[in-house]
């Protein structure tokens, strides 16, 4: 193919035009594997010259210019052989660029563009020494072609493949060299006022791609930026591309007056044609014209947002040390005020507005520097009043959050999957507003929110409550005991709310209240420490403990894709009780409401397993308050039931699925009591009852009596079915017992050996697919064998033959 006639040079020609045109499948492929393999050739750019001619049709002038562009990249050794072919293809590109780039595609001009552009940089330093200089003379009033293949030279560049380290160093040191030629030659074209729309569009690609050149000079830029700003200040594609540029490129931390510089163009001229924009499209637009408007906004917003954050450190240096001067102070206010409006921007994200999530970079970045330690006096003074001024701001987005994450029942009901989901994110996603707000001023911050759930709580506004406990959980570890007052006083007032709303049982309320509820309980999780730090708190704690089981009434249709509301509950009375505070501890008729709300819970079969057993964790947690005696007798009424089930369970030789999911919930349930039940949980028991647990009886054990009483059912149980369960082992295998069954450890023993024979016969571990269970039951068994296998050993059993299978490394 390589001396292809001009007759082979029109049959190319032909099966380029072919290629783009025919409608058979089939036929595409052959062609397209013909031209991919003509490609491959090394000297084919002489055939492919002879393509790019105005008579051809466009796709086969682009063709050719594409291989051209691939053969220089590629072969471009085997082309430098001959010098003569370099200054062939030099002339070649120049002349036809000179001459005719009006005439040509716009596709073809770029291919074009960017051939000569890898000729250039590949040429260097010896074959063509100074072709940027050149390319300049060359075309000197030919400005616009002149930027098209400047710009593609940079993005060239970054492409390039050269045989040695060396020589890409030459060809980087003579494009910094010419750079600020190229920077002049740009601004020029911005400043000029007769400059065409397309000439200014290829002036300012020029410079975003020479700045992100290694080794750049950001100083030649400075004015070059004035005039980019100024030319593009209405074109705001262009405004977010070239600050997104100047975000990425590396040392421009290390240039606070070129920082400085861009932070006031887009204060003063960038903030209000946006904010004019946006005025005028709530004004006048209606959905969806109006989300279609600002999601045009939508890359400039978070543009100018991420620059912020890239440069906080430079602006809040210089705005604190500058603090007297006014024009300085105005550019932070401006910028942080418009920045505000766009945060608390009315409606529901997103079918109202889709702006408000973007300048949280902004606030975190800002919030970050302000409490940053102070690095010198007058600094600091400036900083400390930089930070009263943003505290508006931060306390004025937090009460707008609260409306912006509160659901309106009405509206949200009527959104669709897509924009109920981006709601639900944009919840989560904008939790640093309240973090933001707690760290810059705490104690104002919780006033505000305690004082807007009371207002809630006395409007009957569930919706409204669970947005502010949702902000006041994500703030809750920045909370401390001073700042606990005001919160307080809003808990008091949601539990008779949070009474009369499930007494009622009024179906308005259910989504909303199931919400509030939610967040009530993950609240008071998270702040239970404090709680139990002060007197009020302490003295609040019987009513929490009522209204936390006031929730248990609630009926969860949520509960299949999340946790739960009663298991929620309960594990809230888990925390609160763990502490064995004197407010529960010494309360008996807390304690008895415990006792009897959660049996209760735990007795209703058609309520969810993991709800039961949380349930029956309470229980046992609440029974470890009580006197020995007490605990010994309800133990006594609450197994009596479980052992009859797990011993008509135990007697069936072959258990179905759901029969073995019925095993494991009745040994769950045994190992939740024998957990919570410990003698270190009892000692408080045992005192408050005049008995020491020194003292106490070993037979007076509650933990003893559970595996005294379950253990003949386990081997029972293991007899008929050999697959044990991790809390059956767990509890065989208590500390409490003196003694433990070898038959139940034969039973153990021979499951082992079984599990490990199908692990051999796969040959490898990496080839079973085991699930956590048997994971789990492995490791426990492993610890079981190696602490009682000499025992094992001696034992005259018949099972005793079984330890032969067992592996012993």
């Amino acid at each position: 193919m390589e001396n292809m006639s001009n007759i082979e040079s029109e049959v190319l020609a032909q099966n380029v035009f072919e290629f783009y045109n025919t409608t058979s499948k089939v036929r595409r492929m052959e062609l397209q594997k013909s031209l991919d393999q003509f490609m491959e050739g090394p000297h084919v750019w002489r055939v492919a010259m002879s393509l790019v001619i105005p008579s051809k049709p466009t796709n086969v002038q682009f063709y050719g210019a594409k291989v051209l562009h691939h053969s220089i990249s590629l072969h471009f050794d085997q082309i430098a052989e001959n010098t003569e072919d370099v200054a062939i293809l030099k002339n070649f590109y120049t002349q036809l660029l000179t001459d005719g780039a009006g005439s040509l595609s716009h596709s073809v001009l770029n291919k074009l563009s960017s051939g000569l552009a890898v000729l250039m940089l590949r040429s260097l330093p010896d074959i063509w020494p100074h072709p940027i200089r050149d390319l300049i003379l060359l075309w000197s009033n030919q400005l616009e072609l002149l930027l098209r293949v400047l710009a593609e030279i940079a993005a060239e560049f970054n492409r390039l493949i050269v045989p040695s380290v060396d020589q890409r160093n030459a060809v980087k040191s003579e494009l910094n060299s010419m750079e600020i030629n190229v920077v002049q030659i740009s601004q020029h074209v911005l400043e000029d006022a007769d400059s065409s729309a397309s000439m200014r569009n290829a002036a300012i690609e020029c410079i975003e791609l020479w700045l992100k050149l290694p080794g750049a000079k950001l100083d030649d830029y400075a004015g070059a930026f004035n005039a980019i700003f100024v030319s593009i200040g209405n074109d705001f594609p262009a405004l977010a591309r070239i600050l997104t540029t100047i975000r990425s490129i590396e040392g421009f931390q290390c240039m606070p007056k070129l920082i400085w510089q861009i932070t006031q163009f887009i204060a003063c001229g960038v903030c209000p044609r946006v904010q004019a924009e946006l005025s005028a499209l709530i004004a006048q637009a209606q959905q969806p014209q109006l989300l279609e408007g600002m999601d045009e906004l939508v890359p400039l917003v978070s543009a100018m947002a991420e620059f912020g954050q890239g440069f906080m450190s430079s602006i809040v240096s210089l705005v604190s040390s500058n603090i007297a001067n006014q024009s300085v102070t105005d550019v932070f206010i401006s910028l942080s005020q418009f920045f505000f409006n766009i945060s608390t921007l009315p409606g529901i994200y997103p079918v109202d507005e889709c702006l408000s999530d973007l300048p949280e970079l902004w606030w975190c970045s800002l919030r970050e520097q302000l409490l940053l330690s102070d690095e010198g006096p007058v600094w600091s003074a400036g900083k400390q009043r930089l930070r009263a001024e943003s505290l508006k701001w931060y306390t004025g987005m937090l009460r707008s959050a609260i409306g912006k994450f509160t659901y309106d029942s009405a509206r949200v009901k009527r959104l669709d999957k897509e924009a109920l989901e981006r709601f639900e994110s944009y919840r989560t996603e904008r939790n640093d507003v309240s973090l933001n707000a707690v760290q810059m001023e705490p104690e104002e911050t919780i006033k505000i929110l305690a004082h807007d759930l009371e207002q809630a709580l006395d409007m009957f506004d569930p919706n409204r409550c669970e947005a502010i406990l949702r902000l006041t959980n994500e703030a809750a570890d920045f909370i401390k005991v001073s700042h606990m007052p005001p919160l307080l006083s809003a808990l008091r007032k949601s539990g008779p709310v949070i009474d009369h709303w499930i007494s009622n049982g009024v179906s308005s309320y259910d989504d909303g209240l199931h919400r509030f509820v939610r967040a009530l309980l993950a609240l008071l999780q998270t702040i239970d420490h404090l709680l139990h730090s002060l007197p009020e708190g302490r003295a609040l704690i019987p009513q929490i403990v009522h209204t936390v089981l006031s929730c248990l009434r609630l009926v969860d249709f949520t509960a299949s894709t999340q946790q739960g509301i009663d298991e929620l509950a309960l594990g809230t009375l888990t925390v609160m009780m763990k502490n064995r505070d004197s407010a529960i501890r010494d309360r008996s008729d807390v304690i008895d409401a415990i006792i009897q709300k959660c049996y209760e819970h735990f007795s209703q079969e058609k309520r969810h397993a993991n709800g039961r057993l949380a349930a029956i964790r309470c229980v046992g947690i609440a029974l470890s308050f009580k006197q020995s005696e007490f605990v010994l007798n309800s133990l006594n009424e609450i197994l009596a039931p479980r052992l009859v089930e797990l011993d008509k369970l135990a007697s069936n030789s072959a258990l179905s699925e759901q029969q073995e999911n019925n095993v494991l919930f009745e040994l769950g349930i045994l190992a939740q009591l024998v957990a919570t039940l410990e003698p270190t949980h009892l000692n408080d028991g045992y005192q408050h009852a005049g008995v020491t647990s020194a003292s106490s009886s070993v037979s007076d054990s509650p933990v003893r009596l559970i595996i005294d009483l379950t253990l003949p059912l386990f081997n029972k149980l293991l007899e008929n079915n050999g697959t044990p369960s991790a809390d059956l082992i767990s509890m065989t295998f208590h500390k409490d017992r003196d003694e433990t069954s070898l038959k139940l450890v034969a039973h153990l023993a021979k499951w082992f050996a079984d599990r490990w024979a199908h692990f051999q016969q796969l040959h490898t571990f990496n080839a079973i697919d085991a699930g956590d269970k048997d994971e789990q039951l492995l490791s426990l068994a492993y610890h079981v064998l190696k602490k009682f296998w000499d025992n094992l050993r001696c034992a005259q059993m018949h099972q005793a033959a079984l330890l032969q299978r067992v592996p012993t490394n």
